[in-house]
């Protein structure tokens, strides 16, 4: 539910509530490593929630010779193999149970480590298919966390852009299927989505439609409409008493829909218009359409 209300009189949305409300669904795992120390966090939207800091105990090089360095080089081997053991544990133990939700994993931290971590077996096939990257950082702990993610913001962008893709191709693939789990236009989707069919739904970040409530005062008909880019809503009669009605409430259409969607359990995404996918929904289907979860023909 959207719990920000402002009131601004523009000829502009302003979706920045609703974006951060959508964002804020996707989940990366980000994870600092380097011999001495490591921390893991979670990215939802622009919240940074670190879920462990670990220290490794491992010691410094030993200036020794001969056997007794060779032994004692063992012996940090063997303890940094451990803490690169305990890391995974960890990460296993925060993300797989999101995995289905993980949109991916940044690995950072100075020196060698994080490849030695990603490249040895220390953590779950499935969350080692979601690294996304790894990063170099000057710092660990929770400043190291930021700096993966400002260094790393440029593959979570270009992953977005590929998801969106992917969603969309998948829409398409629905749409060519004679049995497909499709929908598309506001009515149809909007129907879909009010008995709960809709598994995903697509919206364009182009969309710059509303939805108006209107009210007759005088016999209390009660209607719903969208008002398209451009369309001018005047002087509305009622179909019961011929009197004049008047409008009651005015949203954003992505917003209207998107909290349907919300309270309903399906997932929104907003599909930009940048790629050749993204275009294609807004042009072709007016910027809405859904993936289902069961066939509603």
């Amino acid at each position: 539910e959207i719990q920000t209300y402002r009131y601004i009189c523009d000829s502009t949305f302003f979706l920045e509530p609703l974006e951060d409300m959508i964002a804020s669904k996707e989940v990366y795992g980000i994870a600092v490593i380097d011999r001495n120390e490591a921390t893991i966090a979670t990215l939802k939207g622009k919240r940074i929630n670190v879920v462990s800091n670990l220290t490794s105990g491992v010691p410094g090089k030993h200036k020794a010779g001969g056997q007794s360095q060779r032994r004692f080089d063992r012996v940090i081997d063997q303890l940094a193999h451990e803490f690169l053991k305990r890391i995974g544990s960890h990460m296993d133990e925060e993300f797989l149970p999101i995995k289905d939700d993980l949109k991916g994993i940044v690995l950072g931290g100075p020196g060698g480590t994080k490849e030695d971590f990603y490249n040895g077996d220390y953590m779950h096939y499935e969350l080692k298919d979601k690294v996304i990257t790894t990063v170099d950082t000057s710092y660990t702990g929770e400043f190291g966390i930021r700096e993966t993610i400002d260094k790393a913001s440029g593959a979570l962008e270009e992953l977005g852009v590929i998801q969106e893709k992917k969603l969309v191709q998948r829409f398409l693939a629905e749409l060519r299927d004679d049995h497909g789990l499709y929908s598309y236009g506001e009515k149809e989707v909007r129907a879909n989505l009010e008995m709960g069919a809709v598994d995903i739904l697509l919206l364009s970040e182009d969309l710059k439609s509303k939805r108006l409530t209107i009210d007759c005062q005088a016999c209390g008909f009660h209607a719903e409409v969208t008002q398209k880019e451009g369309q001018k809503v005047e002087d509305l009669t009622c179909p019961q008493c011929n009197e004049k009605m008047k409008i009651t409430k005015e949203e954003d259409l992505v917003e209207d829909l998107a909290n349907i969607a919300e309270e309903l359990g399906s997932t929104v995404e907003i599909i930009s218009t940048e790629t050749e996918e993204g275009s294609q929904l807004y042009r072709a289907f007016g910027g809405i359409g859904a993936i289902l979860r069961y066939n509603v023909r």
